[in-house]
């Protein structure tokens, strides 16, 4: 009797895999593939989010067809007190005691991560890279971007369950330690690869209310993190320098939000800029900008004419970045922060410039198709397609806008100026580096 062998595939090691530091260097190359060219900030907030993401998803339980919620207690008291107070019930009026809980303690401590090394002193910012840019006069120069070295901190997160179930609690346990079977867990803040250990399990089920049993389980949860804060007043310095940077080419409605006259008038342009910001925490800051209404052809004079419009935008050098142009510096005001609660103020606002090298925006050639000026429309699409180099030398050979500088310089009584170079001044650096989070 013959007996037919099982078969058996070999599997092919088609290439070498990478090892050690190759692989470490491969890991990182993931990490920032679809990154930005700055490493993303990351705060406490950030960390917390994570964190309870994680625990809402990878520790999923379920009950009779339903979720168990994930609650977050800013509080250490105790469970069974917490429990007296809880206001969540069921569709009976009963309270709800299968849910987890995940809280923080409140004073985080010096991380560990790099063993018992210490930043280097002086929060000195490093030069991370350059980028090559044009000014607003024609002229090549180089952005230096540099950041401030991250600092590391220890969170110390109780994950707890409270539940009448014991499967439940067991279930918990499971995942637990399959989650922590290996030395690390990891969480992502931002992007940003942080590991967490379990530190201790411990039972606190001894408990009970209105003479119900119930169980819970604390697991103690360690994250080694860091810190990467946000440098503000770079972003201020940028603007005033350099304008709005936009990823919607040429669009001014993309980012910016127009205010009416009337509204003006009824509330106060400080009430507009602080309602802007709103209560949340998704704006801590407002651009304020300033555009003649002349520059977009929208008014008509008496002799059936407009004034001539003005261009705003330029295009963006760099063609391997996100950025598609830029918005002219000279039309922004100021900047409003509403962390400090203080304003600054453009030094190189000037509503009077020379648009050498710019775009119409698109919100300027709606109203040209809009009176159908037929020249205005030829003009601009005689501008597209040029880069901003080609397009500045050709007008300052050509003096294309040196009449209408000149009638706008007449017509506002402002004459043209120089962009100067702003840079934010120590005691209001200090007020970013010291306001709370």
């Amino acid at each position: 009797m013959l007996i037919q062998p099982k078969p058996y595939i070999d599997k092919l090691r088609l290439r070498n895999h990478s090892f050690g530091e190759e692989r470490r260097r491969n890991m990182s190359k993931l990490i920032l593939e679809k990154g930005t060219p700055f490493p993303k900030p990351i705060e406490y907030s950030d960390i917390d989010q994570a964190m309870f993401k994680w625990v809402d998803e990878y520790i999923s339980l379920e009950y009779d067809g339903k979720r168990v919620p994930t609650y977050k207690l800013y509080s250490t008291q105790r469970i069974s007190e917490y429990i007296q107070e809880w206001d969540k019930q069921d569709d009976t009026g009963n309270p709800i005691i299968n849910f987890k809980t995940i809280t923080r303690e409140n004073n985080p401590q010096k991380g560990d991560m790099q063993g018992n090394y210490f930043n280097i002193p002086g929060h000195k910012d490093f030069a991370m890279f350059y980028v090559p840019v044009l000014q607003e006069n024609g002229t090549e120069a180089f952005d230096k971007y540099t950041m401030k070295q991250p600092f590391q901190v220890n969170f110390l997160y109780s994950v707890s369950i409270v539940s009448n179930k014991m499967e439940l609690v067991n279930e918990m346990n499971e995942l637990m330690h399959y989650q922590f079977n290996a030395i690390n867990c990891y969480i992502s803040p931002n992007g940003h690869p942080m590991s967490m250990t379990l530190e201790d399990v411990s039972d606190n089920s001894e408990y009970s209310i209105d003479d119900r049993k119930y169980y819970s389980q604390t697991y103690k949860i360690k994250v080694r993190g860091y810190i990467i804060r946000k440098e503000d007043y770079k972003d201020i310095e940028s603007f005033f320098n350099e304008g709005l940077k936009s990823r919607y080419n040429y669009r001014i409605h993309s980012t910016l939000a127009p205010i009416s006259e009337d509204t003006l008038k009824n509330y106060g342009l400080a009430n507009q800029i602080v309602s802007y910001c709103g209560t949340g925490e998704e704006y801590n800051a407002v651009v304020v900008v300033k555009i003649p209404r002349k520059y977009f052809a929208e008014i008509l004079n008496r002799d059936n004419k407009i004034d001539p419009s003005v261009p705003m935008f330029r295009e963006y050098d760099d063609k391997s970045s996100n950025w598609t142009s830029v918005f002219t510096p000279k039309l922004i005001q100021g900047i409003y922060c509403r962390d400090i609660n203080k304003s600054f103020t453009n030094p190189n606002f000037n509503p009077v410039f020379e648009p050498a090298g710019c775009q119409f925006s698109d919100e300027q050639i709606g109203y040209f198709n809009s009176y159908y000026l037929v020249d205005w429309l030829k003009f601009d699409k005689a501008r597209k397609n040029c880069s901003f180099q080609d397009l500045y030398a050709s007008d300052k050979a050509h003096k294309t806008w040196d009449a209408i500088v000149n009638h706008y310089s007449n017509l506002f009584g402002v004459k043209p100026t120089q962009m100067v170079q702003y840079t934010m001044s120590e005691e209001d650096k200090r007020l970013f580096s010291s306001r709370s989070r």
